[in-house]
């Protein structure tokens, strides 16, 4: 259930800058209605290396495969041997017994054979109505890859006690598989997470699940004397010794009444878990420039100047967790403001117009700190879709990573509010809720530190644009060493509803040959400050830095500024950012070696003003202080 979200009133108004993009994914498999692809938590797309392949598991669609409503709880598969360019689709079913219905699948590949055939595909999932009302045990099992009739076993595990939706489905160890929920009493979610273990038996080729631990979480209940958390997530590192498990929810640290991030993690392979370790958000220590409470104050105020946001953060509601090479997480979430300055004691409310940041937050010393960086600003958070039972999607926040975690991949959906479009009729614009969701993504070398700028997949496309939902992407990315430098494919998985009812069929696109990175695109570290590191500057390539070393004056600017030094040899474009990293100015500097800039109409404070040409992009900071 989600948590309660509130608005408050805040007008934005920006300066044009066209995106263009143009997108070709892949039409897959198709499901009976649109439940069975709603969780982030869910691994539900896969990845195999060795053999090149990609796969999708969802439930099937009883319109084509027969059986009426009690036979959409079947799963199919969606199975690619070429990388994800075409697809096999709707294999299946691989329930022979059919002992339960199936709910939000997770798979992944077993195996390490060059021949996709030669490897297992180990499925799981939620189980409720049929044949026992409830949410009543899992259902797992083991199947062949093929693109003929599958053979699966079919079990239906843990069905004497309640259990809730199992997430974060992974490998850690050769031969073991792991997921996790919270603990559930049929009703209500109680105080603890729950470990499954699964180990692959050889004899009779199936996955024996095992309740490996539940962990104690000592909630505070001060609110309302039941404990707040959202639903936990998993995943383990290359070598599959080091896990972590992921979770949001209100213990003993920090302001009361609000979502910190929590981790467990097994430095033994799984063997063993920590008690759970809270992220204060509030701490002044938490950011390396200033602290996140005055972030969330300073980006939105009213007419006045006045902070709009008290300040007070918590994290949304749905979270992705992966980890990297160095055995270090990286939890992305979206991070937004508990209370207004007007009423500032928060009560487990989201603001959604105030400011709100989408984050990774990890540690490099196994928990004993903690840092994060921004991947990008969030301008807006939950839409609701469809007629018959609608469906609630927030920024559905992925992330993945390469198969050495050498690399971090995210993906987020976010509506066109004209922030960069400047377009007053622009699709979404003016509404503060994600009712017209566009695909984002970026990335993150760990070895370095190095970003990418986000890049917008679906922005300007005739028929995507305003149109994707729940994207769904694999825990780990494809990487393509064919080209001249290294190319990076985020296997993603959207949702398209056909008639615009949830409980109507709806069809899978691929769009993991659009989503895509090449090492050139990592450009520098981020900043919280400033804006320098071009994070809100979309589909920007960096390739050589741009020869105009410029310069401005006056410092600080008042009503104008001059840009001089500039390379003639190019056009560039000039765009100036404000703290948030919004476009609130941009012209054309025709090969002049200077221009004046009118900057009279922008608010006192820091900017970053960026040149752009065929060339690269250099990027300064600018003062105005009139």
């Amino acid at each position: 259930m989600k948590r309660l979200l509130k608005t408050s009133f805040l007008t934005l108004i920006v300066l044009p800058n066209i995106i263009v993009a143009q997108v070709n994914p892949v039409q897959i498999g198709r499901a009976s209605n649109a439940e069975t692809i709603l969780r982030v938590q869910q691994n539900q797309v896969a990845v195999h290396h060795e053999s090149n392949s990609v796969l999708f598991i969802h439930q099937q669609d009883v319109t084509i495969y027969g059986g009426g409503g009690t036979e959409n709880g079947k799963l199919r598969y969606d199975l690619s041997t070429d990388g994800g360019a075409t697809f096999t689709t709707d294999i299946g079913a691989l329930q022979t017994a059919y002992s339960n219905y199936a709910r939000f699948p997770m798979a992944t590949f077993f195996g390490t054979d060059v021949n996709p055939f030669n490897n297992k595909l180990v499925w799981t999932a939620s189980t409720n109505r049929f044949p026992t009302p409830g949410w009543i045990g899992i259902a797992a099992g083991v199947s062949d890859l093929t693109v003929g009739v599958p053979t699966s076993t079919d079990n239906y595990v843990f069905d004497s006690e309640p259990t809730y939706n199992v997430g974060g489905l992974c490998q850690g160890l050769p031969g073991e598989f792991w997921m996790t929920e919270m603990m559930y009493d049929g009703s209500t979610v109680q105080d603890s997470v729950q470990i499954y273990k699964g180990t692959y038996n050889s004899i009779t080729e199936d996955v024996d699940w095992v309740l490996h631990v539940r962990k104690y979480m000592e909630h505070d209940l001060d609110f309302d004397g039941t404990p707040h958390m959202e639903a936990p997530n998993m995943a383990f590192s290359p070598d599959g010794m080091t896990g972590w498990i992921a979770l949001v929810g209100d213990l003993e640290v920090g302001h009361e009444f609000t979502y910190n991030p929590i981790f467990l993690k097994s430095s033994d392979g799984g063997a063993t878990w920590s008690d759970p370790m809270e992220v204060d958000l509030s701490n002044a220590n938490f950011l390396s420039l200033g602290t996140l409470e005055d972030e969330l104050k300073a980006l939105w105020v009213d007419i006045n100047g006045d902070p709009l946001s008290s300040g007070i953060p918590t994290c949304a509601y749905d979270f992705d967790i992966t980890v990297d090479a160095n055995g270090a997480p990286h939890m992305f979430v979206v991070i937004g403001s508990a209370s207004t300055a007007a009423n500032p004691t928060p009560d487990y409310s989201f603001q959604q117009d105030l400011a709100k940041l989408a984050v990774d937050i990890t540690t490099a010393d196994g928990g004993n700190t903690w840092s994060m960086h921004k991947v990008s600003p969030v301008y807006t958070f939950r839409g609701d879709f469809g007629v018959g039972n609608p469906v609630s999607m927030d920024n559905h926040t992925q992330v993945s990573r390469t198969e050495s975690g050498s690399h971090i991949f995210y993906s987020w959906v976010d509506s066109d509010t004209a922030t960069f479009t400047g377009s007053m009729n622009g699709i979404g614009f003016g509404e503060s809720t994600n009712l017209a969701p566009n695909l984002r993504i970026a990335g993150n070398r760990v070895a370095d530190g190095y970003v990418t700028c986000p890049k917008w997949i679906t922005d300007g496309d005739l028929i995507w644009e305003g149109r994707v939902l729940f994207p769904t992407m694999a825990p780990e990315a494809i990487t393509d060493n064919t080209g001249f430098q290294a190319a990076y494919k985020l296997p993603i998985v959207v949702l398209e509803m056909l008639t615009n009812n949830t409980d109507e069929p709806c069809q899978f696109w691929y769009f993991g040959i659009d989503a895509t990175f090449v090492e050139s695109d990592f450009y520098g570290k981020p900043d919280w400050i400033n804006t320098d590191d071009c994070l809100t500057n979309p589909n920007i390539s960096v390739g050589e830095v741009n020869k105009s070393d410029f310069y401005l004056y006056p410092v600080p600017a008042k009503h104008t500024v001059w840009l001089a030094g500039l390379n003639v040899e190019f056009d560039n474009t000039i765009e100036v950012y404000n703290s948030y990293g919004q476009l609130v100015y941009t012209d054309l500097a025709s090969r002049t070696t200077q221009v004046e800039l009118n900057v009279s109409g922008l608010k006192d404070g820091h900017y970053s003003i960026r040149v752009i040409s065929e060339n690269g992009m250099v990027v300064k900071p600018l003062i105005i202080a009139h």
